[in-house]
């Protein structure tokens, strides 16, 4: 069994680092336990019954979910203790010394996978492990895993019926302030001016079609900034925004993977602005899998696993 012992970032960190580890499992036919997934759980269907947000997903007997916090802060107790005790039954795996160089642990890699013991605890601790083929490969069932909770999917259902109605293409636009006021010295906070003049050139792209705008922020926008467009705004809800995004014909924002999340679940063709300036074509939305075949030529790897990787 892999147990995950981190909690990094926020919603889009947390669902990809996730999605990751059940690519894992279902490839290597391995149990995965997600104790950094707590705060989230109660979102999704699967794991909003669970206590362990485990995969493959199972119901827990007992209901008492305020534990999930318990079992987390008692998973950091147990990281510190065994990495001082060699137990042969748990193997620890840190990335945390290579978080600053955002160097990957790759789940496939073959003397890893053949380095696993049956019956052994895997206790990963740190963000960026990673498992891109098989989370390709078995994308449909990563899907219907994180499918939201009922209620959130009738809400989303009724925002996008409304948006539709008014437009021939509705393009979603992803406004992250809040943390990217300083996050990278601001390198991707943009002015509100400046998605304006990105939905301006969006329009042009259709010349044919009405298009509309679903705006979806973490911070609240006068509507008369978009007075020049078809606009309807998002819930407000961090789940109901992201999966409203999902459903969106293409998708325009920050890079982050709060939308590349989207990008994924609807298979949405989506344009991460890096420049400003740039002028676009609809040949720069690119799907998820694009996203990942990049990024897999470019991103560095943990040097090829051994017992002595941290």
């Amino acid at each position: 069994m892999l147990i995950n012992t981190t909690k990094y970032g926020q919603l889009g960190n947390r669902l990809q680092l996730f999605a990751h580890y059940i690519a894992f499992s279902i490839a290597n036919d391995q149990k995965i336990m997600n104790l950094g997934f707590a705060e989230y759980a109660h979102l999704f269907e699967i794991t909003s019954r669970d206590i362990f947000c485990r995969y493959p997903g199972k119901e827990s007997i007992l209901k008492f979910y305020f534990l999930r916090t318990l079992l987390y802060k008692l998973s950091q107790l147990l990281i510190k203790i065994f990495e001082k005790i060699n137990i042969k039954k748990i193997k620890i795996i840190n990335s945390y010394p290579y978080t600053n160089s955002n160097t990957e642990f790759r789940l496939d890699d073959p003397e890893f996978l053949s380095s696993i013991k049956k019956n052994q605890a895997i206790l990963t601790h740190g963000y960026y492990f990673v498992d891109y083929i098989n989370f390709l490969k078995y994308s449909d069932k990563i899907r219907e895993y994180f499918k939201p909770l009922a209620v959130h999917r009738s809400n989303i259902n009724t925002l996008i019926d409304n948006a539709r109605e008014s437009c021939d293409v509705l393009v979603g636009v992803h406004i992250r302030h809040g943390d990217y006021k300083g996050y990278l010295g601001g390198k991707f906070f943009y002015e509100i001016d400046n998605f304006i003049t990105i939905m301006k050139k969006t329009e042009k792209l259709f010349p044919d079609k009405k298009v509309g705008f679903l705006i979806c922020s973490d911070e609240s926008h006068n509507s008369d900034h978009f007075s020049g467009f078809t606009v309807t705004f998002g819930t407000n809800h961090i789940i109901e925004d992201m999966y409203s995004l999902a459903r969106c014909d293409h998708i325009i924002g920050t890079p982050s993977t709060y939308s590349r999340w989207a990008c994924f679940y609807g298979n949405v063709p989506t344009y991460h602005i890096t420049n400003i300036n740039k002028e676009f074509t609809l040949e720069d939305f690119v799907l998820y899998e694009e996203i990942v075949r990049i990024h897999m030529q470019t991103a560095p790897q943990f040097p090829r696993y051994s017992q002595d990787t941290p």
